[in-house]
Protein backbone atom coordinates (compact mmCIF):
# COMPACT_ATOMS: atom_id res chain seq x y z
CA UNK A 1 0.00 0.00 0.00
CA UNK A 2 1.23 3.31 -0.79
CA UNK A 3 1.85 6.64 1.41
CA UNK A 4 -0.84 8.36 -0.75
CA UNK A 5 -3.33 5.33 -0.26
CA UNK A 6 -3.20 5.27 3.52
CA UNK A 7 -4.06 9.23 3.63
CA UNK A 8 -7.09 9.97 4.99
CA UNK A 9 -6.74 13.56 3.29
CA UNK A 10 -5.72 15.09 -0.25
CA UNK A 11 -2.10 17.56 0.57
CA UNK A 12 -1.65 21.07 -1.21
CA UNK A 13 2.22 20.73 -2.17
CA UNK A 14 2.34 24.89 -1.68
CA UNK A 15 4.70 26.96 0.31
CA UNK A 16 2.96 29.14 2.88
CA UNK A 17 4.90 31.33 5.78
CA UNK A 18 4.39 29.23 9.38
CA UNK A 19 5.64 30.54 12.77
CA UNK A 20 5.81 27.34 15.31
CA UNK A 21 6.56 27.53 19.22
CA UNK A 22 7.21 24.46 21.17
CA UNK A 23 3.75 24.38 23.70
CA UNK A 24 6.43 24.42 26.77
CA UNK A 25 8.85 27.00 25.86
CA UNK A 26 6.74 30.44 24.54
CA UNK A 27 10.34 31.53 24.13
CA UNK A 28 11.06 29.72 21.26
CA UNK A 29 9.56 30.58 17.97
CA UNK A 30 10.83 29.65 14.41
CA UNK A 31 10.13 30.80 11.36
CA UNK A 32 9.45 28.56 8.74
CA UNK A 33 7.56 27.70 4.99
CA UNK A 34 5.12 24.67 4.77
CA UNK A 35 6.57 21.83 2.08
CA UNK A 36 2.74 20.60 2.27
CA UNK A 37 -0.52 21.12 3.79
CA UNK A 38 -3.91 19.00 4.69
CA UNK A 39 -6.83 19.39 6.82
CA UNK A 40 -5.16 16.68 8.86
CA UNK A 41 -1.29 18.47 9.11
CA UNK A 42 1.40 19.42 7.24
CA UNK A 43 5.36 19.48 6.65
CA UNK A 44 6.95 21.86 7.65
CA UNK A 45 10.83 22.96 7.32
CA UNK A 46 12.70 23.48 10.31
CA UNK A 47 15.92 24.60 11.20
CA UNK A 48 15.43 22.80 14.86
CA UNK A 49 14.80 19.34 15.51
CA UNK A 50 11.77 18.17 17.25
CA UNK A 51 10.79 15.36 19.37
CA UNK A 52 8.20 12.80 18.75
CA UNK A 53 4.94 13.56 20.13
CA UNK A 54 6.12 17.23 21.08
CA UNK A 55 3.21 19.52 21.04
CA UNK A 56 3.78 23.01 18.99
CA UNK A 57 1.80 26.44 18.55
CA UNK A 58 1.15 26.91 14.83
CA UNK A 59 0.53 29.97 13.07
CA UNK A 60 -0.42 29.45 9.28
CA UNK A 61 -0.27 32.81 6.72
CA UNK A 62 -2.46 31.65 3.98
CA UNK A 63 -3.20 34.17 1.54
CA UNK A 64 -6.80 35.21 1.04
CA UNK A 65 -7.70 31.94 3.72
CA UNK A 66 -10.80 33.84 4.97
CA UNK A 67 -12.91 34.21 1.57
CA UNK A 68 -13.14 30.49 1.65
CA UNK A 69 -14.96 30.46 5.32
CA UNK A 70 -18.62 29.98 5.58
CA UNK A 71 -18.78 33.11 8.42
CA UNK A 72 -19.33 36.77 6.36
CA UNK A 73 -16.09 38.53 5.86
CA UNK A 74 -15.59 41.88 4.13
CA UNK A 75 -13.00 42.25 1.62
CA UNK A 76 -11.28 45.51 3.34
CA UNK A 77 -10.22 42.54 5.98
CA UNK A 78 -8.40 40.46 3.74
CA UNK A 79 -5.47 43.33 3.98
CA UNK A 80 -4.81 42.37 6.95
CA UNK A 81 -5.08 38.62 7.19
CA UNK A 82 -5.14 36.79 10.39
CA UNK A 83 -2.95 33.24 10.53
CA UNK A 84 -4.52 29.78 11.02
CA UNK A 85 -4.03 29.31 14.83
CA UNK A 86 -4.12 25.59 15.72
CA UNK A 87 -1.78 23.14 18.17
CA UNK A 88 -0.06 20.74 16.26
CA UNK A 89 1.84 17.16 17.95
CA UNK A 90 4.49 15.94 16.07
CA UNK A 91 4.81 12.73 14.02
CA UNK A 92 7.71 12.28 12.42
CA UNK A 93 11.42 14.82 12.33
CA UNK A 94 14.07 13.85 10.15
CA UNK A 95 17.41 15.10 8.93
CA UNK A 96 16.65 16.26 5.15
CA UNK A 97 19.60 15.53 3.17
CA UNK A 98 21.57 17.77 2.02
CA UNK A 99 21.94 20.48 4.40
CA UNK A 100 20.97 21.37 7.59
CA UNK A 101 17.12 21.06 7.71
CA UNK A 102 14.48 18.54 8.75
CA UNK A 103 11.51 17.67 7.43
CA UNK A 104 8.86 18.03 10.21
CA UNK A 105 5.60 16.30 9.71
CA UNK A 106 2.90 17.41 12.53
CA UNK A 107 -0.97 16.04 12.29
CA UNK A 108 -3.86 19.00 13.86
CA UNK A 109 -4.61 18.14 17.44
CA UNK A 110 -6.49 21.62 17.76
CA UNK A 111 -7.80 23.07 14.93
CA UNK A 112 -11.34 25.37 15.38
CA UNK A 113 -14.31 23.34 13.19
CA UNK A 114 -14.78 26.74 11.33
CA UNK A 115 -10.94 26.60 10.18
CA UNK A 116 -11.24 23.18 9.60
CA UNK A 117 -14.01 23.60 7.26
CA UNK A 118 -12.42 26.72 5.44
CA UNK A 119 -8.73 24.93 5.11
CA UNK A 120 -10.86 21.76 3.55
CA UNK A 121 -13.01 24.29 0.79
CA UNK A 122 -9.36 26.32 0.38
CA UNK A 123 -7.56 22.75 -0.92
CA UNK A 124 -10.47 21.16 -2.93
CA UNK A 125 -10.89 25.22 -4.49
CA UNK A 126 -6.69 25.25 -4.95
CA UNK A 127 -6.53 21.60 -5.87
CA UNK A 128 -8.89 22.03 -8.50
CA UNK A 129 -7.44 25.49 -10.46
CA UNK A 130 -3.86 23.62 -10.60
CA UNK A 131 -2.83 26.13 -7.94
CA UNK A 132 1.06 25.15 -6.13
Amino acid sequence: MSISEKRKYSRLNKHFSLDCQRRNNFSTQENSKTKNISVGGLLFYSKKSYSKKEILNLKIYIPHFKKYSSTFYKPEELSYEKPLELIACVKRCQKEQPGNLYDVAVSFDGIDDTDQWTLTKYIKSTNTIGGS
